[in-house]
C-alpha cells in the first residue's frame, strides 16, 4: 500500500510523500527494497525569489519534523564550493529558531554516529556529483537510507 501526498505552498515547490509498503509474500515484482515507512519532504529549492534562505518551508518543517527535534544536515553539496562548515552554519541559523538542534554530518566520527544522534534528516543542495560522491566515500549513503526507511524524517 502507497500514499503519496504532492502540495505546492507558495511560488516554492513542495513535495510531501508518505510511502507505507508491506506484503506477505517477498515473491513479487512491484519492489524489490522492503521497507516500513519512508518519510520524505522533496523540496525543489531552498530560496524563492526575494525570499530569505527556506523562509517559505517553516510550518511546512514545523510539520513534517515535529517529533523531529534533532536533525543531521547534510552539508556535501557545497553550493559555490561553500565549506561543509559554512553551510551548516546557514542552515542552523534557520532552524534554530524555528526550535530544532542542528549539527553537520562531518562533526560525527563516522556515519552511524551521526545517523543515531539524528531524529531526521535534511540535504542541502548545491552539486549533486560532488554530493553523490561524498554520501557514497563517507558511508552516510546506506546509513541514511537504512534509518529513512525505518521512518526518520528525510527533507532534501
Amino acid at each position: 500500500m502507497s500514499g503519496l501526498v504532492f502540495k505546492r505552498v507558495n511560488t516554492g515547490q513542495i513535495h510531501r510523500v508518505d510511502l507505507k509498503h508491506s506484503c506477505e509474500s517477498k515473491k513479487h515484482t512491484v519492489c524489490s527494497n522492503h521497507f516500513k515507512t519512508a518519510n520524505l519532504l522533496i523540496v525543489s529549492t531552498s530560496t524563492v525569489y526575494g525570499e530569505p534562505y527556506l523562509s517559505y518551508l517553516k510550518e511546512e518543517c514545523a510539520d513534517f519534523f515535529t517529533n523531529a527535534p534533532k536533525i543531521l544536515f547534510i552539508p556535501f553539496a557545497r553550493p559555490g564550493g561553500m565549506t561543509h562548515e559554512a553551510y551548516t552554519a546557514k542552515a542552523k541559523e534557520v532552524f534554530a529558531p524555528w526550535g530544532f538542534e542542528m549539527r553537520g554530518a562531518h562533526e560525527f566520527a563516522d556515519a552511524d554516529e551521526g545517523c543515531r544522534w539524528a531524529d531526521g534528516f535534511f540535504t542541502g543542495g548545491g552539486n549533486t556529483f560532488v554530493l553523490a560522491k561524498t554520501l557514497h566515500e563517507s558511508g552516510y549513503f546506506k546509513a541514511i537510507d537504512s534509518v529513512v526507511r525505518e521512518g526518520k524524517p528525510y527533507m532534501g
